[in-house]
């Protein structure tokens, strides 16, 4: 499942998500660039390596995070499994 779309700070219908980690700031802010090009999470070397640098994953992360956005998580879910 993509994080991206709920490192936000925001569920599905909108409720705040109350992010509780010592980044927050860093990866809510990551995740609100993410909006549009969702590659832009992908940033944090120490927590996703050079992840961001394969073309193949990145194309999966974002087609996801997509999926994940306009869908809703178990829509996205169930898409994958096919």
């Amino acid at each position: 499942m993509n994080v991206a779309v709920y490192a936000q700070g925001k569920d599905e219908q909108g409720n705040n998500i109350n992010i509780i980690d010592n980044r927050k700031d860093e990866i809510v802010s990551a995740a609100k660039r993410a909006y549009r090009k969702p590659e832009n999470f992908l940033m944090f070397d120490d927590l996703f390596g050079p992840l961001n640098k394969n073309k193949d994953f990145v194309n999966l992360f974002s087609k996801s995070y997509f999926r994940v956005k306009n869908q809703g998580a178990l829509v996205a879910a169930r898409t994958f499994q096919d």
